[in-house]
């Protein structure tokens, strides 16, 4: 009965391709490993989306206390985020920008890596 009335797209196929960020499964057709890791997710204070009935992906939302069975969810990936500070001279062209200050340094620059990208609008530059 259920299967009749999923789309075809969330009916089956691709299980094992799948995880908590990418399902496409109502939890009652999840596989027993995905539906832990989702529980982990949101045990750990992870967010979660849901689809509507139109098709749509809405609500972050965390705190969850149970599953409905026929909803389909998915987790939102928390971002990896690295501050990155450099040390160098702003009036010497000459002088080499690095991780630690020597002292002669006039500048340090700091901006965010998030999930492998740099973040430009976090760049700021501080005179020292």
């Amino acid at each position: 009965m259920l299967q009749q009335s999923l789309s075809p797209q969330l009916q089956g196929g691709k299980a094992d391709m799948e995880d908590i960020y990418t399902n496409t499964r109502p939890f009652c057709l999840m596989a027993k490993e995905l539906q832990e890791k989702l529980l982990d997710h949101v045990i750990k204070g992870g967010d979660l989306q849901f689809l509507d009935s139109q098709g749509n992906w809405v609500n972050r939302f965390s705190g969850l206390r149970s599953f409905d069975k026929y909803i389909v969810y998915r987790a939102v990936k928390i971002p990896v985020i690295e501050k990155v500070t450099l040390f160098g001279s702003a009036e010497n062209r000459e002088r080499w920008w690095g991780y630690k200050g020597d002292g002669n340094d006039t500048h340090k620059i700091t901006y965010n890596i998030v999930d492998g990208k740099v973040d430009v609008f976090s760049i700021t530059m501080e005179k020292l």
